[in-house]
């Protein structure tokens, strides 16, 4: 029974073919960090995307910057974080720019009125489109 012990501790050691020692593919090393506190939790997206409303679309005919006036009600239980990405498109939908929004600490039923600036000239008329929303419980 030593024996095998003594064996299958062995066969745990393999050389590595340089001169080192690896250990074996099969085994598991400890580490002390769990998965969960390595990686965050990935924000929610999919149910914060109801929580944004276009209200305006428009380019300023001096500067020719577009911008998107948009109505964020926080839906969530949470006061929350909220980042979101808007499309800037001409009449046949062909992507002209983008830009970002966003507002921070929105208790829970709370709005606020939030602008997303492009950052591309344009100077034609355009409509807008929000292609992604990103929602964080806020930080204390």
């Amino acid at each position: 029974m030593l024996v095998l012990g003594i064996l299958i501790a062995i066969g745990l050691v393999v050389d590595d073919g340089e001169g080192g020692r690896s250990k074996d593919s099969g085994t598991v090393a400890e580490d002390p960090v769990r998965e969960q506190d390595r990686y965050p939790p990935t924000p929610t997206r999919g149910g914060a995307v109801g929580d944004v409303k276009i209200t305006k679309c428009a380019v300023d005919p001096v500067t020719e910057g577009t911008a998107a006036g948009l109505l964020v009600t926080n839906r969530s239980s949470k006061t929350s974080d909220y980042t979101v990405d808007v499309e800037f498109l001409d009449r046949s939908g062909k992507r002209l720019g983008d830009g970002i929004g966003a507002t921070r600490k929105l208790a829970p039923g709370q709005q606020a009125d939030v602008t997303a600036q492009g950052l591309v000239r344009i100077t034609e008329a355009v409509t807008c489109r929000v292609t992604d929303v990103t929602r964080y419980a806020s930080v204390t």
